[in-house]
């Protein structure tokens, strides 16, 4: 082991039997990774703000020339064993590559691994969504566009710098954007001009010192788009767009001082801590606001803050050993119920990785653990309710997403294509459920009406067809894509009517000697008919138990007519239908189940 107070590089040279001090470089305690050049011991490299580099053992370091043009704040390196000019880094700006040996290095901008903290949604349709990013500042992002090339990078607006966290957006006007950078950074964002303006809380009293956490909460109220919650040892409440704040509450924390608190015979100073990490008010009942700490502390106000009540005693965590060392990572208050809310809370800090989420049902004043089948290890970092169907919950963890039918009952992890990584935040916005992630970007489920419309009865049926939303026709362009595969693009949704069933069981297995084993018709068929019950256009589905779901391009089938003397076409010409009203069939194990769809115009003409 080493110990030293100085702390620095140590180099071994006995298999980690003894070591010496080499050379007194530090780096902050979140880099300090340390790589050999695999054919030259003596050349080292150091991950720090700066990219540090020693060709002499680590005598002497230097880092003027190593990582120019690019981002700062580095982590990771591989190098190239049969050609060490040739390295791969990741740093807080993304992932490069160099091949002269870090003169010069390439920017890899097509990888979708964004770390979002935090997201929202403004009222513009297509609705976009903006998102504090991991030392990459606050960004806006259109949720789809009208070009066959996906969402680009050119289709993104920034709004606010360094760390980025939450992003709020007057619901009156989308021009106007509140971003925040580490630390209650605040500010007002004018997407028109591009102007931005300072408006972080500042105490009167100059001998007072406000505490903002690394990631502060802020909330629109939900009653009147003026007023505006900035939480910081105190709730902060402004009627003026920021211009001036009053504080509405005392210190909602333990206010201790964590400098006295001693970890392995020393000191350290937290930067920041005691300050509120959640807020949330009520949809249904103006002044019912909830408010959570990073030192697990819980407050209510039912009066708009003239009167405060501390409920952090009120949650019956599994291990009551672990009461302490709890972080409240979200609340969220009903659209269905003024008395009902949720919070969920984090213990990873100290080596607790259970799930801890409660609700209640009278306003705060009991709350019951709803955590029934969730995994032993899961992180709770956030927690949505459906607007239209309570017992719709879905849970953000460290890795994944998991989903309730039944209120809290009980819960399943969503499957499909979702990656296993950090759901940091969720909105639910005209339909779709929106997530940002922490290492995947911010990824959209489309139109989650069928998982709302999944009540008592549906799923008991061994096959049902969920009502389409209306399908928009609208004329896509075509973007130039040149170099496309150095370029991101994000997918667009996919185009047309979508399609949603579900299956109570998967196909039943095949008898490879019966009449179906020669047969090459689908189990799962399904037509779309004309006004006059026409079918127009034959699809087929997948035969998967659970929810199924394809898009109809809004197309009749391909005219395979041949007029006499007319050479045969290599690909038939598909035709766009009409505007109007259609049905869908979904045929399946001798059942035929219906539902329409109505095909409007671009909303855009």
């Amino acid at each position: 082991a080493i110990a030293d107070a100085d702390g620095g590089l140590f180099r071994s040279e006995d298999r980690g039997t003894t070591w010496k001090r080499v050379n007194d470089l530090r780096t902050s305690y979140w880099y300090g990774n340390i790589y050999v050049d695999p054919v030259n011991e003596n050349k080292v490299w150091i991950m720090g703000t700066q990219l540090d580099v020693s060709i002499d053992g680590g005598e002497t370091f230097e880092n003027d020339w190593t990582a120019r043009g690019i981002h700062v704040d580095h982590h990771a390196m591989w190098i190239n064993p049969q050609n060490t000019d040739h390295m791969v880094m990741g740093n807080d700006g993304g992932f490069h590559i160099t091949y002269d040996g870090a003169r010069t290095w390439s920017f890899l901008n097509n990888i979708p691994i964004a770390q979002f903290y935090v997201i929202g949604v403004d009222d513009r349709d297509p609705y976009h969504v903006y998102g504090g990013l991991q030392d990459n500042g606050t960004w806006g992002i259109p949720s789809r566009t009208y070009s066959r090339s996906g969402i680009l990078n050119e289709d993104v607006v920034n709004v606010g710098g360094g760390d980025g966290f939450a992003p709020v957006i007057d619901p009156r006007d989308f021009r106007t954007v509140y971003s925040e950078s580490q630390y209650g950074g605040l500010r007002r964002f004018d997407l028109l001009d591009g102007s931005s303006t300072g408006i972080k809380p500042v105490p009167e009293d100059t001998t007072e010192a406000y505490r903002f956490n690394w990631n502060s909460p802020i909330l629109i109220s939900p009653h009147d788009p003026d007023v505006i919650y900035f939480g910081g040892n105190k709730l902060f409440k402004t009627t003026d767009r920021g211009e001036n704040w009053e504080e509405i509450s005392g210190d909602l924390t333990k206010n201790e001082n964590p400098s006295e608190w001693e970890i392995m015979g020393l000191k350290p100073s937290l930067r920041a801590y005691n300050s509120l990490t959640a807020i949330d008010e009520s949809p249904l009942r103006e002044g019912l606001i909830y408010v959570g700490a990073d030192d697990g502390t819980v407050h209510k106000t039912m009066d708009g803050g003239d009167t405060w009540d501390d409920i952090s005693d009120r949650f019956d965590f599994a291990d009551p050993t672990m009461s302490e060392g709890k972080f409240v990572t979200k609340i969220h208050a009903s659209s269905n119920d003024p008395e009902t809310a949720y919070i969920s809370f984090t213990g990873h800090y100290y080596d607790d990785l259970g799930p801890h989420l409660f609700r209640t049902v009278d306003s705060g004043n009991r709350w019951t653990r709803i955590t029934g089948g969730m995994p032993a290890e899961a992180v709770v970092l956030v927690v949505v309710e459906h607007p239209d169907n309570p017992d719709l919950l879905f849970a953000g963890i460290h890795n994944g997403l998991m989903v309730s039918l039944n209120g809290g009952e009980s819960w399943t992890r969503a499957g499909g294509n979702l990656p296993p990584v950090s759901v940091n935040d969720i909105k639910i916005k005209d339909g779709d459920l929106v997530l940002g992630t922490y290492g995947r970007g911010i990824i959209i489920l489309d139109d989650i009406t069928f998982l709302a419309d999944s009540k008592a009865g549906v799923l008991d049926q061994e096959a049902y067809l969920f009502p389409a939303h209306d399908a928009e026709q609208h004329h896509r362009n075509n973007r130039d894509l040149s170099n496309k595969a150095a370029r991101f693009s994000g997918p667009n949704p996919d185009y047309g009517a979508l399609i949603t069933y579900y299956l109570r069981n998967g196909p039943p297995p095949s008898d490879p000697t019966g009449p179906e084993a020669a047969s090459d018709t689908p189990e799962v068929s399904i037509q779309i008919l004309d006004a006059s019950d026409t079918v127009i256009r034959e699809l087929t589905g997948p035969d998967r138990q659970g929810f199924n779901r394809i898009a109809w391009d809004l197309r009749m089938a391909p005219d395979t007519s041949e007029s006499e003397g007319e050479e045969p076409r290599r690909r038939p010409a598909m035709t766009d239908v009409e505007p109007g009203r259609y049905t869908v069939k979904l045929m399946v194990r001798g059942q035929e189940l219906v539902q329409g769809v109505m095909v409007v115009p671009d909303r855009r003409r």
